[in-house]
């Protein structure tokens, strides 16, 4: 019992003394935690949160870092960096971060800018961490890529509806809106469903180098050449990285600017004179012969035409005047054998002069007085008839009475109101001689020179079969028109069609540009009292 009072008295006592709490320690504080830290910063040291890279042209770039460092006493976890934004930022050796930095560490990333065309580039680096105070530091990065930027001024052009013929140009600008200079590499023209009617001039020049807002320019031309409508694309090949073939589009359509039709009645008279030179020199019998033996393919084809024919023959030995030989001088329809008569008359024999002068001869035969009543080749020519001379020669021609071959040209065609009526031919030694199994010649230049301004045949005196040869000058003996020409001076070949009583035909003709005329073939001459219509469209007057 005394124990038991004693404990409490002494409880009693403690519990009411300041002094003994006193005397009791009080329990240590608890340690810090543990605090990662993790400081992000640039290399500006003006501005740590911020990369100003300034401005870089394009095909350059340039590098900059930031700076990861563990600042706590706790090891920084690096859980993630993202780089958003515009421009062309690299994060160049993101692969070798260590995901750990321990108190003291300290890592650079090195951020590359390299812009890919003219930009004004703005981006954020974002670094996640289990930096209790700031999980997530950012770092602006700002940078000024200058890179040239082609423009085409307009960007599609229709040069509208325009008559054939006719054209129209325009100035198309090109211009640089970049910050950098623009090289253009080379301008062109595709034609995407054109004929080449879109054409560039005064183009730019392959390497022109046209600086920042400023313009170089190049012109198109339009010429439609048929009524379809064109379309064509413009290109400019630049070193513009984001637009290196830039395109305008061009269009436009042509029109007729009207539609004409000529018409024609075949009125030719079926009257050819046929006038044959021959070379009467010593060198001429066989060529004499093989004339004289293929002249029956030259009757058939005239006769078949059913030409009213005068065939003569005079030698080439100014002696004789331009007399017409043999006993019937002048061959016509009526005559029992044709063939048998001309082989009479073409026999001259070689004796005449070795001075072979066609032209002089053909001029003595075709003189007014001999032609008139009581000359000796009186009734020869006919007025309203086609005179066709053929001149049968191994050498050149030796005349001398007027100067020139154009001389004696004018002379034949001022026998006739219509000098077409005129057609002279040759069977020579051609340009430049010949040496062949029908024999030998040397050149025909003057004879050939005539043939050429009357539209004539000219054919090789060596060779072996005339018949073909004979048959070609039988079809040239036809004295209707071959030749018609157009009332408009201007056609559109393209749209030259030809009626024949009112059926087109599409073959035996051609469009001959000099004489601005539809000339048939020999053989596709219209017969007599044909309706010849010609249709055809013409190009604009681009004054009116």
């Amino acid at each position: 019992m005394k124990r038991v009072l004693l404990l409490a008295f002494a409880l009693l006592f403690i519990g009411c003394s300041d002094s003994s709490l006193r005397k009791l320690e009080d329990p240590p504080e608890p340690p810090p935690p543990p605090n990662p830290q993790l400081e992000v910063y640039s290399d500006d040291t003006f501005n740590p949160a911020l990369i100003d890279y300034g401005n870089i042209n394009v095909g350059n770039d340039s590098a900059r870092l930031v700076t990861l460092e563990s600042v706590g006493d706790d090891a920084v976890h690096i859980h993630d960096i993202k780089l958003v934004g515009v421009g062309n930022f690299i994060m160049e050796n993101l692969d070798t971060l260590q995901p750990i930095l321990y108190p003291g560490d300290r890592w650079e990333l090195k951020i590359i800018y390299q812009p890919e065309f003219d930009e004004s580039a703005l981006s954020q680096l974002t670094v996640f961490s289990n930096d209790v105070e700031d999980p997530e530091q950012n770092v602006n990065l700002i940078a000024e890529g200058f890179g040239p930027m082609v423009e085409i001024h307009p960007p599609s052009f229709n040069f509208g509806d325009f008559e054939l013929g006719c054209y129209n140009d325009v100035d198309v600008f090109i211009g640089n809106v970049g910050r950098a200079p623009l090289e253009i590499i080379d301008t062109w023209i595709d034609d995407t469903s054109s004929a080449g009617e879109f054409m560039e001039f005064n183009g730019v020049m392959p390497g022109t180098v046209v600086m920042p807002n400023d313009w170089t320019a190049t012109s198109i031309a339009y010429e439609p050449v048929d009524i379809m409508a064109d379309f064509a694309q413009l290109h400019v090949e630049s070193n513009d990285p984001l637009n290196p073939d830039a395109q305008a589009s061009l269009s436009g359509a042509g029109h007729y600017e009207a539609v004409v039709v000529d018409q024609y009645l075949q009125e030719g008279n079926n009257q050819t004179d046929i006038l044959w030179v021959v070379d009467n020199s010593c060198s001429m019998y066989q060529e004499q012969s093989t004339l004289a033996a293929n002249f029956s393919s030259f009757v058939s084809i005239i006769e078949a035409l059913n030409v009213d024919y005068h065939i003569g023959v005079v030698s080439t030995d100014v002696g004789d005047n331009g007399q017409l030989q043999g006993s019937i001088p002048i061959i016509t329809s009526s005559t029992v054998d044709p063939a048998q008569e001309f082989a009479a008359n073409v026999n001259l024999g070689t004796h005449g002069s070795a001075w072979e002068k066609g032209m002089d001869s053909a001029w003595l035969a075709l003189q007014p007085g001999i032609l008139g009543p009581g000359g000796f080749n009186e009734d020869f020519i006919r007025p309203l008839a086609g005179l066709r001379i053929i001149f049968v020669s191994d050498e050149n021609d030796a005349s001398s009475l007027l100067a020139s071959v154009a001389d004696y040209v004018a002379f034949y065609q001022g026998l006739k109101s219509d000098p077409s009526l005129v057609v002279l031919s040759d069977i020579t030694g051609g340009p430049t001689g010949c040496q062949g199994p029908g024999g030998n010649a040397y050149v025909g230049t003057d004879y050939i020179n005539g043939t050429v301004m009357t539209g004539g045949i000219s054919a090789s005196i060596c060779d072996s079969n005339w018949s073909g040869i004979m048959s070609n000058l039988g079809w040239m003996s036809v004295s209707l028109a071959d030749s018609f020409e157009l009332s408009e001076s201007n056609p559109i070949v393209s749209t030259i069609t030809v009626y024949l009583d009112g059926t087109v035909v599409n073959v035996g003709w051609q469009y001959d540009v000099m004489n601005n005329a539809v000339i048939f073939d020999v053989d596709h001459i219209p017969p007599d009292q044909t309706q010849v219509d010609i249709e055809y469209a013409i190009y604009g007057d681009c004054f009116d």
